[in-house]
Protein backbone atom coordinates (compact mmCIF):
# COMPACT_ATOMS: atom_id res chain seq x y z
CA UNK A 1 0.00 0.00 0.00
CA UNK A 2 1.21 3.54 -0.78
CA UNK A 3 0.82 5.82 2.24
CA UNK A 4 1.71 9.49 2.61
CA UNK A 5 2.12 11.27 5.94
CA UNK A 6 1.86 15.04 6.35
CA UNK A 7 3.16 16.59 9.56
CA UNK A 8 6.45 17.46 11.21
CA UNK A 9 9.69 15.51 11.33
CA UNK A 10 13.41 16.13 11.85
CA UNK A 11 14.91 18.73 12.05
CA UNK A 12 11.80 19.98 13.85
CA UNK A 13 12.12 18.80 17.42
CA UNK A 14 9.73 17.49 20.05
CA UNK A 15 7.36 14.64 20.77
CA UNK A 16 5.03 15.05 17.79
CA UNK A 17 7.99 15.12 15.43
CA UNK A 18 9.38 11.96 17.03
CA UNK A 19 5.95 10.31 16.82
CA UNK A 20 5.44 11.19 13.15
CA UNK A 21 8.90 9.95 12.23
CA UNK A 22 8.50 6.68 14.09
CA UNK A 23 5.05 6.13 12.56
CA UNK A 24 6.64 6.47 9.12
CA UNK A 25 9.31 3.93 10.06
CA UNK A 26 6.79 1.45 11.45
CA UNK A 27 4.45 1.71 8.46
CA UNK A 28 7.38 1.38 6.05
CA UNK A 29 8.02 -2.15 7.32
CA UNK A 30 5.00 -3.28 5.30
CA UNK A 31 4.12 -0.36 3.05
CA UNK A 32 5.63 2.29 0.78
CA UNK A 33 5.68 5.47 2.85
CA UNK A 34 6.33 9.07 1.82
CA UNK A 35 6.73 11.72 4.52
CA UNK A 36 6.02 15.40 3.88
CA UNK A 37 6.99 17.87 6.58
CA UNK A 38 6.73 21.55 7.37
CA UNK A 39 10.09 23.32 7.44
CA UNK A 40 8.87 25.29 10.45
CA UNK A 41 5.54 25.90 12.16
CA UNK A 42 5.27 28.39 15.03
CA UNK A 43 8.11 30.64 13.89
CA UNK A 44 6.63 31.10 10.40
CA UNK A 45 4.65 34.18 11.44
CA UNK A 46 5.71 36.60 14.24
CA UNK A 47 2.36 36.52 16.10
CA UNK A 48 2.56 32.71 16.35
CA UNK A 49 5.60 33.06 18.60
CA UNK A 50 3.27 33.34 21.59
CA UNK A 51 2.53 29.64 21.11
CA UNK A 52 6.22 28.85 20.90
CA UNK A 53 8.46 31.20 22.93
CA UNK A 54 11.33 28.70 22.69
CA UNK A 55 14.71 29.52 21.16
CA UNK A 56 14.31 27.39 18.03
CA UNK A 57 11.96 24.81 16.52
CA UNK A 58 14.88 22.85 15.11
CA UNK A 59 16.95 20.23 16.90
CA UNK A 60 20.47 21.47 16.24
CA UNK A 61 22.22 19.63 19.08
CA UNK A 62 21.16 15.97 19.14
CA UNK A 63 23.69 13.53 17.74
CA UNK A 64 21.08 10.76 17.93
CA UNK A 65 18.82 11.86 15.10
CA UNK A 66 15.28 10.53 14.93
CA UNK A 67 14.66 10.92 11.21
CA UNK A 68 13.15 9.40 8.08
CA UNK A 69 13.62 10.32 4.43
CA UNK A 70 11.27 13.24 3.90
CA UNK A 71 10.27 16.22 1.79
CA UNK A 72 10.56 19.23 4.12
CA UNK A 73 9.36 21.94 1.73
CA UNK A 74 5.87 22.39 3.17
CA UNK A 75 5.23 25.90 4.51
CA UNK A 76 2.50 27.09 6.86
CA UNK A 77 2.21 30.39 4.98
CA UNK A 78 3.13 29.61 1.36
CA UNK A 79 0.18 28.20 -0.64
CA UNK A 80 2.47 27.32 -3.54
CA UNK A 81 4.05 24.61 -1.38
CA UNK A 82 0.60 23.17 -0.61
CA UNK A 83 -0.08 22.68 -4.33
CA UNK A 84 3.42 21.31 -4.86
CA UNK A 85 2.96 18.69 -2.12
CA UNK A 86 -0.48 17.81 -3.47
CA UNK A 87 1.04 17.09 -6.88
CA UNK A 88 3.69 14.87 -5.30
CA UNK A 89 1.10 12.92 -3.27
CA UNK A 90 -1.03 12.54 -6.40
CA UNK A 91 2.00 11.35 -8.37
CA UNK A 92 2.77 8.75 -5.69
CA UNK A 93 -0.81 7.43 -6.05
CA UNK A 94 -1.14 7.29 -2.29
CA UNK A 95 -4.07 5.20 -1.14
CA UNK A 96 -4.09 6.85 2.27
CA UNK A 97 -2.83 10.23 3.49
CA UNK A 98 -2.37 10.72 7.23
CA UNK A 99 -2.44 14.33 8.44
CA UNK A 100 -0.87 14.89 11.86
CA UNK A 101 -3.23 17.31 13.63
CA UNK A 102 -2.11 19.25 16.70
CA UNK A 103 -3.07 22.94 16.32
CA UNK A 104 -5.55 25.12 14.37
CA UNK A 105 -2.68 27.04 12.75
CA UNK A 106 -2.51 24.03 10.43
CA UNK A 107 -6.02 24.73 9.12
CA UNK A 108 -5.25 26.70 5.91
CA UNK A 109 -2.68 24.21 4.62
CA UNK A 110 -4.52 21.08 5.74
CA UNK A 111 -7.90 22.25 4.44
CA UNK A 112 -6.43 23.11 1.04
CA UNK A 113 -4.46 19.89 0.73
CA UNK A 114 -7.35 17.69 1.84
CA UNK A 115 -9.77 19.50 -0.50
CA UNK A 116 -7.49 18.96 -3.49
CA UNK A 117 -7.08 15.30 -2.56
CA UNK A 118 -10.83 14.89 -2.15
CA UNK A 119 -11.60 16.43 -5.55
CA UNK A 120 -8.80 15.02 -7.68
CA UNK A 121 -7.93 11.65 -6.13
CA UNK A 122 -9.57 8.63 -4.53
CA UNK A 123 -7.21 8.57 -1.57
CA UNK A 124 -8.56 8.10 1.93
CA UNK A 125 -7.92 11.18 4.04
CA UNK A 126 -7.05 10.43 7.68
CA UNK A 127 -6.50 12.93 10.49
CA UNK A 128 -4.48 11.61 13.42
CA UNK A 129 -5.37 13.94 16.30
CA UNK A 130 -2.76 14.45 18.99
CA UNK A 131 -5.30 16.78 20.53
CA UNK A 132 -8.48 17.97 18.83
CA UNK A 133 -8.43 21.33 20.62
CA UNK A 134 -5.17 23.12 21.47
CA UNK A 135 -3.97 23.20 25.07
CA UNK A 136 -4.17 26.99 25.06
CA UNK A 137 -7.53 27.84 23.48
CA UNK A 138 -8.52 30.93 21.50
CA UNK A 139 -11.96 32.14 20.42
CA UNK A 140 -11.30 31.04 16.81
CA UNK A 141 -10.49 27.39 17.57
CA UNK A 142 -13.93 25.88 17.03
CA UNK A 143 -14.39 27.46 13.60
CA UNK A 144 -10.85 26.67 12.41
CA UNK A 145 -11.06 23.04 13.52
CA UNK A 146 -14.40 22.52 11.79
CA UNK A 147 -12.95 23.94 8.57
CA UNK A 148 -9.82 21.77 8.85
CA UNK A 149 -11.88 18.60 9.35
CA UNK A 150 -14.41 19.38 6.61
CA UNK A 151 -12.92 17.11 3.93
CA UNK A 152 -12.04 14.22 6.21
CA UNK A 153 -14.19 11.25 7.25
CA UNK A 154 -11.51 9.13 8.93
CA UNK A 155 -9.87 9.97 12.26
CA UNK A 156 -7.48 8.42 14.74
CA UNK A 157 -7.55 9.68 18.34
CA UNK A 158 -5.50 8.73 21.37
CA UNK A 159 -7.91 9.28 24.27
CA UNK A 160 -11.59 9.35 25.21
CA UNK A 161 -11.25 13.10 25.78
CA UNK A 162 -10.36 13.62 22.13
CA UNK A 163 -13.00 11.13 21.03
CA UNK A 164 -15.67 13.16 22.86
CA UNK A 165 -14.32 16.45 21.50
CA UNK A 166 -14.31 15.08 17.96
CA UNK A 167 -17.88 13.77 18.23
CA UNK A 168 -19.06 17.29 19.08
CA UNK A 169 -17.45 18.68 15.94
CA UNK A 170 -17.81 15.88 13.40
CA UNK A 171 -20.98 13.84 13.71
CA UNK A 172 -20.63 11.40 10.82
CA UNK A 173 -17.15 9.97 10.60
CA UNK A 174 -15.19 6.78 11.20
CA UNK A 175 -12.95 6.99 14.26
CA UNK A 176 -10.27 4.62 15.50
CA UNK A 177 -8.90 5.00 19.01
CA UNK A 178 -5.31 3.96 19.61
CA UNK A 179 -3.16 5.01 22.55
CA UNK A 180 0.04 6.97 21.97
CA UNK A 181 2.62 4.20 21.37
CA UNK A 182 5.70 3.66 23.49
CA UNK A 183 8.79 5.81 22.99
CA UNK A 184 11.31 2.98 22.69
CA UNK A 185 13.71 5.30 20.88
CA UNK A 186 15.04 6.49 24.24
CA UNK A 187 15.69 3.05 25.69
CA UNK A 188 19.27 2.41 26.79
CA UNK A 189 21.18 -0.35 28.50
CA UNK A 190 24.33 1.72 28.67
CA UNK A 191 23.58 3.69 31.83
CA UNK A 192 22.46 2.59 35.29
CA UNK A 193 20.67 4.69 37.89
CA UNK A 194 23.91 5.15 39.84
CA UNK A 195 25.77 6.22 36.70
CA UNK A 196 22.96 8.57 35.65
CA UNK A 197 22.87 10.30 39.04
CA UNK A 198 26.64 10.61 39.02
CA UNK A 199 26.59 12.13 35.54
CA UNK A 200 23.90 14.62 36.57
CA UNK A 201 25.65 15.29 39.91
CA UNK A 202 22.52 14.65 41.95
CA UNK A 203 21.80 12.61 45.07
CA UNK A 204 18.73 11.58 47.04
CA UNK A 205 15.35 10.20 45.99
CA UNK A 206 14.66 11.80 42.63
CA UNK A 207 11.25 12.95 41.39
CA UNK A 208 11.23 13.95 37.71
CA UNK A 209 9.11 16.52 35.91
CA UNK A 210 10.04 16.36 32.22
CA UNK A 211 8.99 18.40 29.19
CA UNK A 212 8.47 22.03 28.30
CA UNK A 213 6.80 24.13 30.98
CA UNK A 214 3.53 25.93 30.34
CA UNK A 215 0.85 26.88 32.84
CA UNK A 216 -1.44 23.95 31.96
CA UNK A 217 1.33 21.53 32.98
CA UNK A 218 0.59 22.42 36.64
CA UNK A 219 4.21 22.54 37.82
CA UNK A 220 3.30 25.02 40.57
CA UNK A 221 1.16 22.37 42.27
CA UNK A 222 4.07 19.95 42.33
CA UNK A 223 6.37 22.63 43.76
CA UNK A 224 3.81 23.46 46.44
CA UNK A 225 3.52 19.75 47.24
CA UNK A 226 7.24 19.40 47.99
CA UNK A 227 7.11 20.81 51.58
CA UNK A 228 4.25 18.42 52.38
CA UNK A 229 6.18 15.30 51.38
CA UNK A 230 7.23 13.44 54.53
CA UNK A 231 10.23 11.87 52.84
CA UNK A 232 12.67 14.77 53.07
CA UNK A 233 15.27 12.90 51.01
CA UNK A 234 13.19 13.61 47.92
CA UNK A 235 14.50 16.05 45.36
CA UNK A 236 12.61 17.39 42.38
CA UNK A 237 14.34 17.59 39.02
CA UNK A 238 12.50 19.86 36.56
CA UNK A 239 13.83 19.38 33.04
CA UNK A 240 12.56 21.30 30.02
CA UNK A 241 12.36 24.70 28.37
CA UNK A 242 10.23 27.23 30.23
CA UNK A 243 7.56 28.61 27.92
CA UNK A 244 6.00 30.18 31.01
CA UNK A 245 7.63 32.86 33.18
CA UNK A 246 10.37 31.03 35.10
CA UNK A 247 10.43 33.75 37.77
CA UNK A 248 7.09 32.74 39.26
CA UNK A 249 8.39 29.20 39.80
CA UNK A 250 11.62 30.50 41.28
CA UNK A 251 9.53 32.60 43.68
CA UNK A 252 7.68 29.49 44.89
CA UNK A 253 11.01 27.72 45.42
CA UNK A 254 12.32 30.67 47.42
CA UNK A 255 9.10 31.12 49.42
CA UNK A 256 8.94 27.43 50.38
CA UNK A 257 12.73 27.28 51.01
CA UNK A 258 13.20 24.53 48.44
CA UNK A 259 16.53 25.69 47.03
CA UNK A 260 18.25 22.49 48.19
CA UNK A 261 15.43 20.20 47.03
CA UNK A 262 14.52 21.52 43.58
CA UNK A 263 16.72 21.86 40.51
CA UNK A 264 15.50 23.63 37.39
CA UNK A 265 17.14 22.71 34.08
CA UNK A 266 15.76 25.25 31.63
CA UNK A 267 16.82 23.53 28.41
CA UNK A 268 15.68 21.29 25.58
CA UNK A 269 17.27 17.90 26.18
CA UNK A 270 19.24 16.23 23.40
CA UNK A 271 17.80 12.88 22.32
CA UNK A 272 20.83 10.96 23.55
CA UNK A 273 20.50 12.50 27.04
CA UNK A 274 16.78 11.86 27.63
CA UNK A 275 17.28 8.39 29.11
CA UNK A 276 19.83 9.71 31.61
CA UNK A 277 17.24 11.90 33.35
CA UNK A 278 14.65 9.12 33.48
CA UNK A 279 17.18 6.54 34.67
CA UNK A 280 18.22 8.86 37.49
CA UNK A 281 14.62 9.24 38.66
CA UNK A 282 12.57 6.99 40.92
CA UNK A 283 9.23 8.30 39.71
CA UNK A 284 7.87 10.68 37.06
CA UNK A 285 5.16 13.19 37.97
CA UNK A 286 2.68 14.90 35.62
CA UNK A 287 0.66 17.40 37.72
CA UNK A 288 -1.25 18.65 34.68
CA UNK A 289 -4.28 20.93 34.93
CA UNK A 290 -5.52 19.85 31.50
CA UNK A 291 -4.43 17.21 29.01
CA UNK A 292 -5.55 14.85 26.28
CA UNK A 293 -2.64 12.39 26.41
CA UNK A 294 1.11 12.55 26.99
CA UNK A 295 4.17 11.04 25.38
CA UNK A 296 6.05 11.60 28.65
CA UNK A 297 4.22 8.67 30.24
CA UNK A 298 5.32 6.43 27.38
CA UNK A 299 8.96 7.48 27.79
CA UNK A 300 8.68 6.66 31.50
CA UNK A 301 7.15 3.25 30.77
CA UNK A 302 9.79 2.46 28.15
CA UNK A 303 12.37 2.80 30.93
CA UNK A 304 10.12 1.03 33.48
CA UNK A 305 9.51 4.12 35.60
CA UNK A 306 6.23 4.53 37.53
CA UNK A 307 4.12 7.62 36.97
CA UNK A 308 2.00 9.91 39.12
CA UNK A 309 -0.48 11.88 37.01
CA UNK A 310 -3.60 13.93 37.59
CA UNK A 311 -7.13 12.83 36.72
CA UNK A 312 -7.46 15.03 33.63
CA UNK A 313 -8.05 14.18 29.98
CA UNK A 314 -6.71 10.84 28.86
CA UNK A 315 -3.99 10.49 31.51
CA UNK A 316 -5.96 8.09 33.79
CA UNK A 317 -6.56 5.82 30.76
CA UNK A 318 -2.87 4.90 30.58
CA UNK A 319 -2.16 4.32 34.28
CA UNK A 320 -3.06 1.14 36.13
CA UNK A 321 -3.69 2.87 39.45
CA UNK A 322 -1.59 1.40 42.24
CA UNK A 323 0.31 -0.88 39.86
CA UNK A 324 2.09 1.29 37.30
CA UNK A 325 1.72 4.50 39.27
CA UNK A 326 -0.99 6.63 40.83
CA UNK A 327 -3.80 8.86 39.58
CA UNK A 328 -4.32 11.92 41.79
CA UNK A 329 -6.70 14.84 42.00
CA UNK A 330 -5.86 17.78 39.75
CA UNK A 331 -4.75 21.08 41.33
CA UNK A 332 -4.21 19.32 44.66
CA UNK A 333 -0.80 19.62 46.29
CA UNK A 334 -1.99 17.36 49.12
CA UNK A 335 -2.96 14.54 46.73
CA UNK A 336 0.35 14.80 44.92
CA UNK A 337 2.36 14.74 48.15
CA UNK A 338 0.43 11.75 49.52
CA UNK A 339 0.96 9.76 46.32
CA UNK A 340 4.70 10.47 46.35
CA UNK A 341 4.96 9.38 49.98
CA UNK A 342 2.86 6.31 49.23
CA UNK A 343 5.32 5.29 46.53
CA UNK A 344 8.39 5.80 48.70
CA UNK A 345 6.74 3.91 51.58
CA UNK A 346 6.28 0.88 49.31
CA UNK A 347 8.85 -1.68 50.35
CA UNK A 348 8.80 -3.66 47.10
CA UNK A 349 9.33 -1.01 44.44
CA UNK A 350 10.17 -3.74 41.93
CA UNK A 351 6.44 -4.46 42.03
CA UNK A 352 5.86 -1.34 39.92
CA UNK A 353 8.64 -2.20 37.50
CA UNK A 354 7.31 -5.73 36.98
CA UNK A 355 3.79 -4.41 36.37
CA UNK A 356 5.01 -1.81 33.89
CA UNK A 357 6.90 -4.44 31.86
CA UNK A 358 3.61 -6.26 31.31
CA UNK A 359 1.30 -3.22 31.06
CA UNK A 360 3.33 -1.33 28.46
CA UNK A 361 2.81 -4.09 25.90
CA UNK A 362 -0.62 -2.57 25.21
CA UNK A 363 1.16 0.51 23.84
CA UNK A 364 3.16 -1.24 21.13
CA UNK A 365 3.20 0.35 17.67
CA UNK A 366 1.25 -2.52 16.09
CA UNK A 367 -1.96 -1.07 17.49
CA UNK A 368 -1.58 2.25 15.68
CA UNK A 369 -0.32 0.59 12.49
CA UNK A 370 -3.37 -1.70 12.54
CA UNK A 371 -5.66 1.30 13.02
CA UNK A 372 -4.23 2.89 9.87
CA UNK A 373 -4.51 -0.37 7.93
CA UNK A 374 -8.10 -0.98 9.05
CA UNK A 375 -9.33 2.33 7.65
Amino acid sequence: MNISIVGVTYPIRGGISHHTTTLAKELSKKHVVKLFSFNKVYTSIPFLKKFFPGKTEHDKKSKQKIDFSSNNKLSIINPFTWFEIFQKIKYEKSEKVIFQWFHPILTPSYFTLSLLLKIFTKTKIIFECHNVYPHEPTFMDGLLIRIAFLNCNYFIVHSNKDLNDLNKIKKKCIVKKSFIPSNDMFQTKNITKIQAKKKLKITGDIILFFGYIKEYKGLKYLLNAMPKIKNKKTKLLVVGEFYDDIKKYQEIIKKEKLEDRVELKNEYVKNEDVACFFQAADIVVLPYVSATQSGIIQIAYSLNKPVIATNVGGLPEVIDNGKTGYVVKSKSKDSIAKAIDKYYNTKNKKYFEDNIKIYKKKFEWDSLVNAVEDI
